[in-house]
């Protein structure tokens, strides 16, 4: 039997990047529903903010966060004897470092070296706010990592690449996102696929997976 399973991006695949509205795509989300076809949400957004719109959508799949930082799977969705953490009511299983860890070394590198930029941890929501256009609770959602820091780079843009080479330097990466880049360990979201993939193979043995992948920037094709 063969069967169908659609990872989508949100800011500017299924929510517009400018409104955050589902307006464009409804007729899309009519069709994967009424098919029954499971829908992934795979995005650099948080577990709190996903999990909202997860609850709007009325999907009750696992998603992947912050950029394959962390896979989130319903309890019950899958049997499976792997180490998770729950959290706000889901199984997580991290890919990638902790935000702790993310935060120890950001702040390390600030030690070292003259580099001028802000993560999300260092300033209020208010200003995440101004940033995004987002309500404050929807900010103060942005706000809450699990896995990756969003970064305002405010130096030179000749500085960035020595920037990355500090953080490879500590085995993390810099990925370019549509408002922000994104610091987070060496994961992808094509990583948080495959460890999905592999749970619904588990749970479906007999059956042909189709994967249909759908975004909006190069860390989509992952």
């Amino acid at each position: 039997m063969e069967k169908i399973i659609v990872f989508s991006d949100l800011d500017g695949t299924l929510l517009d990047h400018n409104n955050y509205s589902f307006d464009a795509a409804k007729p899309a989300l009519e069709l994967i529903a009424e098919k029954k076809i499971p829908l992934i949400l795979s995005s650099s957004k948080s577990l709190a903010e996903i999990k909202e719109i997860q609850n709007e959508l009325k999907l009750q799949h696992p998603f992947i966060v912050e950029n394959g930082g962390a896979i989130c799977i319903p309890q019950g969705y899958f049997k499976t004897e792997e180490d998770f953490e729950l959290v706000e009511s889901f199984l997580i299983k991290f890919l990638g470092p902790s935000y702790d860890d993310i935060l120890q070394t950001l702040e390390t590198i600030k030690e070292d070296s003259n580099f001028s930029f802000k993560g999300f941890n260092d300033i209020a929501v208010e200003e995440i706010m101004s940033l995004t256009d987002l309500p404050f609770d929807k900010a103060q959602q942005a706000k809450t990592r699990l896995c990756s820091e969003p970064v305002i780079w405010q130096d030179t843009l000749e500085k960035l690449p020595e920037f990355e080479d500090a953080l490879k330097a500590h085995e993390y990466k810099l990925l370019k996102g549509g408002r922000f880049y994104h610091l987070m360990g060496n994961t992808d979201k094509g990583n948080g696929v495959r460890h999905l993939m592999k749970f619904y193979r588990k749970k479906y043995p007999k059956d042909q997976f189709v994967t249909i992948g759908v975004g909006d920037s190069p860390n989509d094709v992952d």
